[in-house]
């Protein structure tokens, strides 16, 4: 006989369902155990564990070429920077290339492009 009622439990950072029914003609409830695979969750604790921490990045790793591509219209970070008159580290911060940024890009400026190149890098780590 089919359940008549059906109760959705969520369960630790995945969906786990248990279903409860009331048969007809029977009192009290049946349990249906769901199994679940947490290795997925195992993984990604592993690798949150391994990016803590501070570490230096090149901007080819920091901002691939699909995150360059996506937020504006040059190939990679070494074409953006060229375009931008980087020539050296310091050049970067400047208001002259944050302007670039702004009317080159999705993004604000240099520093909101940093942040979400961070973002992006932090979730391409986790879920490796």
């Amino acid at each position: 006989m089919a359940p008549t009622v059906a109760r959705v439990k969520p369960c630790f950072a995945a969906c786990s369902v248990l279903l409860f029914g009331q048969f007809a003609g029977e009192r009290g409830t049946e349990q249906m155990p769901v199994k679940l695979d947490l290795s997925g969750l195992k993984r990604i604790r592993q690798n949150a564990k391994e990016l803590h921490g501070t570490r230096k990045l090149s901007y080819s790793e920091l901002m691939p070429v699909d995150f360059i591509r996506a937020h504006s219209r040059f190939k990679d970070a070494a074409a953006l920077f060229e375009a931008g008159g980087i020539k050296e580290q310091v050049d970067l911060g400047t208001e002259q290339f944050s302007d670039f940024i702004k009317a080159n890009t999705d993004f604000a400026s240099w520093g909101a492009m940093r942040g979400a190149a961070g973002i992006e890098y932090d979730k391409r780590q986790l879920f490796k």
